[in-house]
């Protein structure tokens, strides 16, 4: 984790012990800077800026000393030198720019440094064991860009990616130095890759080559310099599974120099035409495709584009495709132990994340419901102590004069209403005696008045 420490802006900085680590370096912008990490571990996941208006140069001695590291040169105006070696013992600096990330200069303006105002962007990978594994390299634009992988496994697994209009150079020179590596050049003006020579120097390399122009190829695979040879035996292995990819196919690359022939142990695939949908197999004893269809003589050498920058796909200063397209492609053929322990990895680092995820919502969903109880428990205390309030009060101002008052008051009442039933039963039967009497009087009148009949 990157703290908040930062390293005074000067033109020569000393990173000793680890005074360095996990802090931002920045150089002074209008000189030239030299960063020294001597030590283990002394600039390690750092952030190294460098000089707006002057040389950068960076030398990573101890080991693991520039592991993780980020060397912005993003926005310089000049050169950028990178050293990842040890100070003497070829053990002592294993691994020192491992997972490296190192940004060249997009700034088109240049310093005027020598009489040709080139721009260079060189890096040395130097004999220690993995020295610069798993690192990437961005080129600066309009320069000359040089990668010298000279050590076990030292630029294994490795992207270096080149820019508009630069000339790149990679030197695989030791034991699987290149192993698993991708190199991305489609966007600059000249490719060669050079070494290749030692066992397992380039296998399952992959090489995405700038097209020709009129005719004039701009990617070469060459041997080293007078030492071009065959493989001797199965266990001498330099070129096994790569991948070539090329728009204009074979019309693209040149292989071998006037010294000798590189010869392909065990053949890969020539990718070619456009978004390279093409493919076919390298034969194991010639450049050239070997398929089973008759037309095997025809795949990969028509010409798709005789300029590098005249389609869309080469406007920008970075490849047409991402690095994560590309990484299937890497893994095509085989996944070593070292790949399955970085998938382990991640997983386990994607896993912790989602677990810390989970437990961030169920303690905030706990928290949520503790506060709602807590809320209406106070609310229920609440009204519980409002109404029993109430009741004392009212049971406080009542006084035994007014009860008795109250008493006396309702028991005249209930006399009152005996009374009125008492009269109201008295008034009815007097009326009903009326009532009979009236009937007895109307009775006799009616006999009266009936006719005598007699006989």
């Amino acid at each position: 984790y990157l703290n908040c420490a930062t390293v005074s802006l000067a033109d020569h900085i000393e990173c000793s012990g680890q005074q360095c680590a996990n802090t931002l370096i920045h150089c002074s912008p209008n000189d030239d800077c030299h960063v020294s990490c001597r030590d283990t571990d002394s600039c390690k996941h750092s952030i190294i800026n460098c000089p707006l208006h002057g040389n950068c140069f960076i030398e990573c001695l101890g080991e693991h000393s520039c592991q993780n590291t980020v060397i912005d040169a993003s926005s310089s105006e000049g050169s950028l030198d990178l050293i990842c070696g040890s100070m003497g013992d070829e053990n002592d600096g294993d691994e020192n720019c491992h997972s490296v990330i190192v940004y060249g200069s997009t700034n088109t303006n240049k310093l005027n440094t020598s009489d040709d105002d080139t721009r260079s962007f060189n890096v040395l990978c130097s004999d220690n064991h993995r020295s610069c594994m798993a690192a990437q390299f961005h080129c600066s634009v309009h320069s000359q860009c040089s990668i010298a992988c000279n050590g076990f496994e030292s630029c294994s697994y490795a992207d270096v990616i080149g820019t508009s209009l630069d000339s790149m150079q990679v030197y695989c020179n030791d034991d699987r130095s290149c192993f698993h590596s991708q190199i991305h050049a489609v966007t600059a003006s000249q490719l060669r890759i050079q070494g290749c020579m030692e066992h397992e120097s380039c296998q399952y390399l992959s090489i995405f080559c700038p097209p020709h122009t009129d005719g004039v190829k701009h990617c070469s695979l060459l041997g080293s310099d007078n030492d071009i040879h065959e493989a001797d035996d199965e266990e001498d292995v330099y070129l096994q599974e790569l991948l070539i990819y090329a728009l204009n196919g074979w019309n693209d690359i040149d292989i071998g120099d006037n010294n000798g022939t590189i010869v392909m142990s065990s053949g890969g695939r020539m990718h070619c035409g456009e978004r390279y949908a093409e493919t076919c197999v390298i034969g194991s004893d010639s450049w050239s495709c070997v398929d089973d269809s008759i037309s095997h003589h025809l795949l990969c050498t028509a010409n798709v584009s005789n300029d590098p920058r005249s389609t869309a796909m080469h406007t920008t200063n970075t490849p047409p495709w991402d690095l994560q397209t590309s990484n299937v492609v890497r893994n095509e053929y085989v996944h070593t132990e070292e790949d399955g322990d970085q998938r382990t990895g991640e997983l386990m680092i994607v896993g912790g994340v989602m677990l810390a995820l989970l437990t961030c919502i169920l303690v905030g969903w706990a928290k949520y419901v503790k506060q709602c109880r807590d809320k209406a428990i106070a609310q229920h205390s609440r009204g519980r102590r409002r109404r029993k309030k109430h009741q004392n009060a009212a049971s406080v101002d009542s006084s035994p004069h007014e009860s008795m008052e109250i008493r006396i008051k309702f028991n005249g009442y209930k006399s009152k209403q005996k009374q009125k039933n008492v009269s109201r039963t008295h008034g009815d039967e007097v009326l009903q005696k009326a009532m009979n009497k009236l009937s007895i009087v109307i009775e006799n009148e009616e006999k009266k008045a009936l006719p005598v009949h007699r006989y």
